[in-house]
């Protein structure tokens, strides 16, 4: 059995096009096309999950002197690992 399509699959099979989505959602060509590219959608999440990680990092590391905080993995960070099973930094 087939794995699940994507938007764009379905879209295709469908008949619909990307100029009638925007025209129904009242936004660009453009900005729908974007929006259902995958590959582009996980590099964006990738990126910013590292550069949370990479702040909370630096804020973790003034914290340490000042409260003795200790290290903790954030729940975001370990659900992403769960979902992509490697770290943001190893995406990218």
């Amino acid at each position: 059995m087939q794995g699940s399509l994507t938007i764009k699959q379905l879209m295709k099979r469908s008949g619909i096009t990307l100029s009638q989505v925007a025209s129904a959602s009242e936004t660009s060509v453009s900005d729908v096309s974007k929006l259902l590219n995958d590959n582009l959608r996980e590099r964006i999440l990738a990126t910013a999950l590292r550069l949370i990680v990479t702040q909370n990092k630096e804020v973790q590391e003034q914290l340490n002197p000042l409260e003795g905080y200790e290290e903790t993995q954030t729940q975001d960070l370990s659900m992403w690992q769960r979902d992509h099973k490697e770290s943001p930094n190893e995406v990218l």
